[in-house]
């Protein structure tokens, strides 16, 4: 889905010198990974439906950090 995603853009002259068949490979193989660090975010703060607090909002900021760590 990514992949026709990026397909249709490269038409659009704002992204046509951006999307590449190389960049769109990049894209479409590391897509995927650009959340890991949430399998670090407990699951009552992961799931919950409601808005995030102040405190649990700077939990789930972290996830970026942990994906680093993790890859």
């Amino acid at each position: 889905m990514l992949q026709l995603l990026a397909n249709l853009l490269r038409e659009h002259p704002r992204f046509s010198k951006i999307l590449t068949n190389r960049y769109i490979d990049l894209l479409t193989h590391s897509a995927p990974l650009h959340d890991i660090g949430k399998v670090g975010i407990p699951d009552q703060i992961l799931l919950k439906p409601e808005k995030l607090t102040d405190d649990e909002w700077v939990v789930m900021k972290a996830h970026a950090k942990l994906g680093e760590r993790r890859y």
